[in-house]
């Protein structure tokens, strides 16, 4: 066996322990033995690919021959058998005979041996080799030290997490001097092990390593660390410590350990002629797993900062800047960090992802993401005449690499000489000329009026670096976005100064589309933004495809093509990642979502994707799920959504420890937050009480945010469920809607308002199919934002069900559940769904099929109850289900089944209130006859 090491010294050994000098003193065969060993997906590569990558300034004759003999020196060092070819144009290697680090580290990540992974970074990739080859193969290079890196980093984290779950923090402290050693700027290492040397009374030591990392990083990138990393040092000074909620462990730490290492630009820079190289974002792909990565799909990335503003003219920095945003854009060579990226960095560093991006913020941006370049600029007025000025500065240093300066002799000239300035720039930054000119004018791709640019720019700053910005929210749920009518205002003036500007009908359209407002006139901008896509950038206007195919017309077949057109030419655009991600979850593929969601993760470094979790549990990876959520949640200050998720999750799985204790954590967070969290917060602790069987009190905590039952439409459903499924009285589930109706009409109520489909559905379960039938024919379901265009609100199958059921159409009733099943897949709230089958098959008298439905409603949550384990029906379906289940085997003399369900529903209330304790006592008795009686006919045989 040959051993090549590339990890820290390089090192060649043949299987008689030989070193063959003459490959390690050659750079071109070792650089071409390294692609050849490290290039995935692993196997032959083309000769034409291997001549590109090495003699790219050769004529073909030349190139071929120099390849030829770069192989025989490799076969006459190594032997004959090692380089191996297939047929006349491939070459590979004979991995039986052949053993590297890398690929070795690669098949321990992939398997989570951390500590080999760690064990075989001895140091950077070919450290300090460098070949005289072509750019590309510096780009791919760059991009497996950065991946072997990542690993290692990653590795080590997970050591020290674990070692500290495990309680033994003196190894965890290690662990994190490791994973600082392999990347010294990393802040979150940092933090945890200052915190952990803290915890363990070595507060001295944690200053030390403070000022280390703030001495280091202002030598290096002349900046300061991040809030976070800041406020940890003042928490160490003041001498608090940081305690987790009693029972269950919160810790922010990051969770990576099933994430694709994405290969991140270096930040060294090659200046060649004048011209910046700059750095480069490679093809992502998982270690280990094989994915391609071409060297030639790569692109290079600056990031923009704000142009100051230095005339009166209100917005017109923001209109320049988002112009040039949009020119450059058009380049293929040259790529521009998107706002959802820069976003994503600036919610590390603690800085408000709405305000202005200075030189310094965008410099310290690039930085963090291993971008090489910064472009900054300004206008100014002098006289009627404005200069618009640009520079290209290192983000390192600062230093100027390239300028350009453009005048305009009047308004109607700002388009143009933008137009201009960018053309000098990306000519100067590395486009080809004709790649330069054949682009579409400025004023073809945006808009005609200086006056709706500046607008709609400013519209853009709004919500600049959310996550809307880029065309979709974070996962594909809404609430992550402000609810700015200022920036529905702006978009709006926009379009009036100018009908036929397509970006502006495409931004508004999304905004307001996840604001979950105005639907109808949603789908209107959206098709308005499509049918003027021809004036939009190539990139805006795939984006403009596939948001109308997905939004508009619900064809998500459709969708995918744009979206994956997107990704094909840029491997880091979020927007295409995060819809993919959505559209393939919304086709049940949850391993193709995962992995679009594990992609928008580790670009971001972590931006929470709602879906993600739910695509996890699809394919069944419901402890990768639950560490997502236990990561958010311990960042979740206010006991907000990520924190209620998780205690749903954990209910699903049984943990009613955790859960009690998340609760109390939730209700200490929410006391400082706003009037709606602690509602929220009052809600979840009362349906908990109502899930464990103290139903009273349960009652009490929703009245103290409801009202009483018959108080108002808005919580008489909602008590209505549980009188029907936790009381199991339908007759008074029935006396409370009537009642409520009675006190509140439902006319009297603003028509957008009426909970006609919430009242239809409880008027069904609880037995009343005529008035649950004029409900719903009174409804008109508006799609929630992640639902289909013309989705069928999941609630109306139940009521259309139960309905056919009571009448004796069963097969109708199953019908309509199969529908149902189509429909919502994995999707929304589904408990319902097999609550509702159980019903129809208990009406039709098939008990088998009535027991199967209940027992996949009582099963630990998978793809069918992704995160909606629902706060409202888990209170309903758990204790219902197990004791009808254990009442049906019962009843079938199936002792042992029927036990182990009584036990079930024994152990969810263990202190019932007096109205559910007769059920209780009962349960409890028939568990014990049961018991005694599987024991004595043990005993017997």
């Amino acid at each position: 066996m040959i051993e090549f090491r590339v990890l820290g010294a390089i090192d060649l050994r043949l299987a008689d322990a030989r070193s063959p000098k003459s490959v390690l003193s050659r750079s071109k065969d070792l650089a071409l033995l390294a692609y050849l060993t490290l290039a995935t997906p692993r196997g032959f590569h083309r000769r034409d690919t291997l001549l590109a990558l090495f003699w790219p300034d050769s004529n073909d004759t030349r190139a071929r021959g120099a390849l030829n003999q770069c192989l025989y020196r490799l076969r006459q060092s190594l032997g004959g058998g090692l380089v191996i070819t297939r047929g006349g144009d491939e070459v590979g290697l004979d991995w039986n005979r052949w053993w590297c680090d890398v690929v070795e580290l690669r098949a321990a990540y992939a398997a989570r041996h951390y500590a080999a992974v760690v064990r075989l970074y001895g140091g950077e990739l070919l450290n300090g080799f460098h070949a005289d080859a072509s750019p590309e193969f510096e780009q791919w290079l760059d991009a497996e030290r950065r991946n072997a890196r990542e690993a290692a980093a990653t590795a080590a984290n997970q050591l020290a997490s674990a070692s500290e779950a495990a309680g033994n923090d003196v190894a965890a402290i290690e662990w994190l001097r490791q994973a600082i050693n392999i990347k010294p700027l990393e802040e979150s290492s940092l933090q945890k092990l200052m915190e952990l040397l803290h915890r363990n009374g070595q507060a001295g030591t944690a200053r030390a390593e403070y000022e280390r990392f703030t001495a280091r990083l202002a030598a290096d990138l002349g900046t300061e660390p991040s809030r976070q990393t800041m406020l940890v040092a003042s928490r160490i000074r003041e001498n608090t410590v940081a305690t987790p909620a009693d029972g269950f462990t919160l810790v922010p730490e990051p969770v990576v350990a099933d994430l694709p290492v994405i290969p991140r630009p270096r930040r060294s820079l090659v200046w060649q002629g004048g011209l910046a190289a700059l750095a480069i974002l490679s093809v992502a792909y998982v270690v280990g797993a094989g994915d391609s990565t071409s060297p030639s799909n790569t692109s290079r990335h600056v990031v923009i900062a704000d142009f100051e503003n230095r005339t009166n003219e209100q917005y017109l920095g923001a209109a320049i800047t988002e112009a040039l945003n949009v020119d450059i854009s058009q380049s293929s060579v040259i790529r521009v960090a998107s706002r959802a990226q820069v976003g994503a960095v600036l919610a590390r560093m603690g800085q408000d992802t709405v305000t202005v991006l200075t030189e310094l913020m965008a410099r310290e941006v690039a930085v963090r993401e291993g971008i090489a370049g910064v472009l900054r600029g300004q206008v100014a007025k002098v006289g009627s005449t404005y200069v618009i000025t640009a520079q290209l500065i290192t983000a390192d240093s600062g230093r100027v690499l390239l300028s350009a300066r453009e005048h305009a002799q009047r308004d109607d000239d700002v388009l143009a000489a933008i137009d201009a300035l960018s053309d000098r720039l990306r000519k100067r930054m590395g486009d080809s000329l004709r790649g330069a000119r054949a682009n579409l004018p400025l004023e073809a791709v945006t808009t005609h009026s200086l006056e709706a640019l500046k607008l709609y720019s400013a519209g853009m700053r709004t919500v600049r670096f959310a996550d809307v910005g880029d065309g979709l929210s974070s996962g594909g749920l809404p609430g992550r976005i402000r609810p700015d009518d200022r920036a529905v205002s702006l978009f709006e003036q926009a379009i009036a100064l100018d009908s036929t500007f397509a970006s502006a009908y495409r931004a508004l359209g999304v905004h307001l589309y996840w604001l979950g407002d105005q639907r109808t006139r949603v789908r209107e901008l959206l098709t308005h933004a499509y049918q003027l896509r021809d004036q939009l950038t190539e990139r805006e206007r795939l984006r403009t495809e596939g948001t109308y195919f997905h939004f508009v017309l619900g064809e998500y077949d459709r969708a995918i093509v744009p979206f994956e057109q997107l990704l094909d030419r840029d491997p880091h655009d979020i927007v295409a990642i995060q819809h993919l991600g959505m559209l393939y979850f919304r086709q049940q593929d949850f391993t193709r979502a995962v992995k679009m969601y594990e992609r928008d993760w580790a670009l971001r470094g972590g931006a929470p994707a709602m879906l993600y979790t739910s695509a996890l549990l699809g394919t069944g990876n419901v402890a990768r799920a639950d560490s997502i959520l236990r990561y958010f949640a311990a960042l979740d200050s206010n006991g907000g959504l990520w924190l209620a998720e998780l205690i749903r999750l954990r209910a699903g799985l049984g943990d009613f420890a955790a859960v009690d204790s998340l609760l109390h954590l939730m209700q200490v967070r929410s006391a400082k937050a706003s009037p709606s969290i602690r509602f929220h917060a009052t809600r979840m602790a009362g349906l908990w009480k109502i899930w464990r069987g103290s139903y009273g009190d349960g009652i009490a905590l929703l009245e103290s945010v409801f009202g009483s039952p018959a108080a108002s439409l808005a919580g008489a459903p909602t008590f209505a469920r549980f009188q029907t499924y936790v009381l199991r009285d339908p007759a008074r589930a029935l006396r409370t809607l009537t009642a409520a109706l009675a006190r509140a009409p439902i006319d009297s109520l603003p028509a957008a308002d009426r909970p006609y489909v919430f009242l239809a559905n409880q008027f069904a379960h609880a037995g009343d199919h005529q008035r649950a039938a004029q409900f719903l024919r009174q409804h008109r379901f508006v799609a929630a934002p992640w639902a289909g265009a013309g989705a069928t609100a999941s609630s109306t199958y139940a009521v259309v069900a139960l309905g056919r059921a009571a009448t004796g159409d069963i097969a109708g009733a199953r019908q309509t559940m199969r529908a149902a099943e189509r429909e919502i897949g994995c999707w929304y709230d589904t408990q319902w769904l097999h609550l509702a089958r159980f019903r129809v098959e208990e009406q039709a008298g098939h008990p088998d099929s009535a027991v199967a439905a209940l027992e996949r409603l009582v099963a630990v949550p998978d793809c069918k109850l992704t995160l909606t384990w629902s706060d409202l029906w888990g209170p309903v379906t758990q204790a219902y289900g197990h004791e009808r289940l254990a009442q049906l085997y019962d009843a079938r003399g199936d002792a042992p089944r029927a036990a182990l369900h009584y036990a079930k529903f024994v152990e969810l209330w263990p202190k019932p209130d007096p109205l559910l304790a007769p059920r209780w006592h009962a349960a409890k008795n028939r568990l014990a006859e049961l018991s005694r009686d599987m024991r004595q006919r043990e005993a017997g045989s």
